[in-house]
Order: C-alpha cells, then structure tokens, then sequence
C-alpha cells in the first residue's frame, strides 16, 4: 500500500491548544482529557498555523514528520484523547475544517465605552447579582475575616436603613440581582427594628443576615422569631459545636473558617444535616495549611469538568467577584473589600459599575500576568480569589 505523501491533522472545534515557555497543553473540553509536552520549533509552527482563523483549525503534515517519533507520538496523543484527527491528504478538497474555540464577546468594554460617549446604558445594570452591605460592625470577629470569607467586619460606622433601602432598590434593575446580604450586629443597629421590617417587606429579593456567633447566641430569642418570619441567617463561628445548640436549622448556614487540617476535622465531624461551609482562613502563620491544603495541584486540574463555556468565562472574567458589589459601613462601595472604593453609596449605581467595568481591578482580574501567564494552566485553574490578594500571591499552586 503506497502511504500519502502528507496528511491533514485536525483538532475538533472542542480542543483548546496553549502553548508556553516550554511546555505546551492540548485539552479536550468535550471529554475534559489532556495532554501536556514538551515544546520545539516544530510544534511552534503548528502551533501558529492552527492558531490562524483561516485555516479552520486543521495543518498539512508531511508524510516524513510521521517517521519521527516524537512528531508521531505527539499526533497520537491528541487522536488518543479525542481532541483531533490525521486524516489523508488526498487533494484540495480532502481538507477537514473545524471553528477553533474562539471567544466572541456581544458586548465588550469597546461596546461599552462607546454607548458610554453616546449617554447609552447598555446592560451594564444587568451584570450586577450580588450585593453585600455591611450595616455596621462587630467587634467580636476577627479583623480580617471580611478579606478572606463572607463575614461582619470591625466598625465604629454604620448605615442607615433609609440609605440600604435606596441603594437596593435602585440595584433592582437588574433582573439578575438574586442575593442581598446583610452582615454586621444587626441586632445592636440603632435602627434594627427599621431593618427587620424593611428585611419582611422586602419580598422581591431574598436577604440574608450575616452574623457572628457571638451576637446570634446573645439574642437567640429574637434570632427564633426571625427564623419563624423566614429570615435566612448564615453565621459566622471558630467554635463547630456552636452548630449543635440550635434544632431549627432550616434558615441557618454556617461558615467556618479553617486554619489548619485539625480545624477541618473538628468541623467535619458535624452532621450532614447542618448547612456548614468550612472556608480556609490565612492567618499570616499558616502558609504551609495552604502549601497542603488549598493550593492548587494538577490533580485538581485532571478533575475538573471544565466546559468550552467555563474557559471562555475564565479568558473574559472573575466569577469569584464579577457581579458583586460591597457597600461598607462608612458608605464607601467596592466590588471587593481588597480593592480601593468605587464611590459611595448615595453615588449613581450606573457610574458605580461603569467604572468598575472600564477601569476597575476586580470583576476583570485574570490570570493574564505574571507568573501566570505565562503557564499552560492558567485557564484551567480557578479564578484569582481573596486568598491570593490577602497572601499577596497571585500564584497559589504547586504546578510546575
């Protein structure tokens, strides 16, 4: 049998090829298999050929690259996992062709920029899903929990309901908004009873009290009257046992913060039947807890189920902060606490969001710097989260 003299090598329209320094990664969203490879000259001009639109995602390979073996062993990785095909060149019209996963935006900052100049809103309102106000503060939580997990912070201010009233209100014109939290002592607010019954009224928008332990157990009475009138609590708490001391758990989550893997197993040791969210806390002592424990390894990555949707989320945005809004007890109003004031409170919430869009840190913040990226990893892992903005590393992973 007389073997074609070049052939079309393929990649499916599911199949993402990155390539770094030194190593490069072919991955198959369709079945969430991968392979990674060392990276030379060779491969560097597929590379480029594959990454130009008009080839539709397909290379000619010559017929004598297949006798090399690290050329044909590397084609036989990506047949082997699904992401693409050798198939013979047997003239201009044998050429497969695929879309190369490239991620096309219906409205980037441009867009944006421009219905800006021409006074138009765009749907930039509609971005917004999530909003925390902090009422006041506690002074029995730790100071820095608020950086790192949903949690009151410390403060002398507070807002008033009037002000929180408004501000929700006008952040109802997003049809996605779906969460409002309310974290601080609501129960020593000078106005708490304005609060709870602006909080029943409230019927369009679930809102969440978020409290510290120490606080929800001092006014457990008025806690069981609220969690009769279906007000969600979601609790803040060092001591996992403190979840035992209530039996209607119904409206109750608890966060944990875990500072080493002996916290972990006290807190894993609670019933299933307790909505409990244990969260790493870095207490600038514990760097090696997170080495173990949180920091990202390539198994993670192997385990991930990761969709062509998921990576183009990853290439554009930061769901760990996009959509979410933190107004603090001052009044000041940040897309993330670590991050410096978008305005104020009383301030338009369209000029809030626009320049958070257009000039802000945190819903854009991508692993597209230094020292990811440059990795082959750097869309397959998380999203940049607190952690690495309070660690003040923007790399916690222990990939190679």
């Amino acid at each position: 049998m007389i073997k074609p003299h070049s052939y079309w090598l393929n990649l499916n329209s599911d199949t993402f090829f990155w390539i770094g320094q030194n190593k490069g990664l072919i991955y198959n969203t369709g079945n969430n298999r991968y392979f990674t490879f060392g990276i030379d000259k060779y491969i560097t001009t597929i590379y480029k050929e594959l990454s130009e639109p008009d080839n539709l995602y397909s290379v000619k390979i010559d017929g004598s690259d297949l006798e090399k073996e690290h050329i044909r062993e590397w084609i036989d990785n990506i047949i082997s996992i699904g992401a693409g095909d050798l198939t013979a060149n047997t003239g201009p019209d044998s050429r497969p062709a695929s879309l190369p996963p490239i991620l096309k935006l219906l409205e980037g900052v441009d867009d944006i920029q421009e219905m800006h100049s021409r006074q138009q809103a765009g749907k930039i309102i509609s971005y917004l899903h999530e909003v925390t106000l902090h009422i006041n503060g506690d002074n029995s939580v730790h100071p820095d929990y608020h950086k790192q997990l949903l949690s009151p912070m410390r403060s002398e201010d507070d807002l008033s309901v009037g002000k929180v009233a408004e501000f929700i209100n006008n952040c109802k014109g997003s049809e996605n908004l779906g969460m409002v939290n309310l974290a601080g002592d609501i129960f020593s607010h000078p106005e708490f009873a304005d609060f709870r019954q602006w909080i029943q009224q409230e019927s369009t928008l679930p809102v969440t009290v978020i409290i510290g332990a120490d606080s929800f157990f001092k006014n457990i009475t008025t806690v069981g009257s609220m969690i009769a009138d279906d007000i969600l609590f979601t609790v803040l708490t060092e001591y996992p046992d403190d979840t035992r001391k209530i039996t209607n758990i119904g409206n109750i989550k608890w966060i944990i913060p875990v500072r080493s893997e002996r916290d972990y197993e006290k807190a894993a040791r609670i019933s299933d039947n307790y909505n409990i969210e244990k969260r790493p806390f870095f207490t600038g002592n514990n760097l090696d807890f997170f080495r173990r424990c949180v920091f990202v390894e390539e198994d993670d990555l192997r385990n991930a189920k990761l969709t062509k949707r998921d990576i183009f989320a990853r290439q554009t945005l930061n769901s760990n902060f996009f959509g979410r809004l933190v107004v603090l007890p001052d009044g000041t109003v940040h897309a993330n606490v670590n991050h410096p004031a978008l305005g104020r409170i009383e301030d338009p919430l369209y000029d809030i969001l626009y320049k958070e869009i257009i000039t802000g840190t945190s819903w854009r913040m991508l692993r597209d710097r230094m020292p990811c990226r440059d990795c082959i990893y750097r869309w397959m892992c998380p999203p940049i989260s607190n952690y690495e903005l309070v660690l003040q590393k923007p790399d916690l992973c222990n990939l190679s």
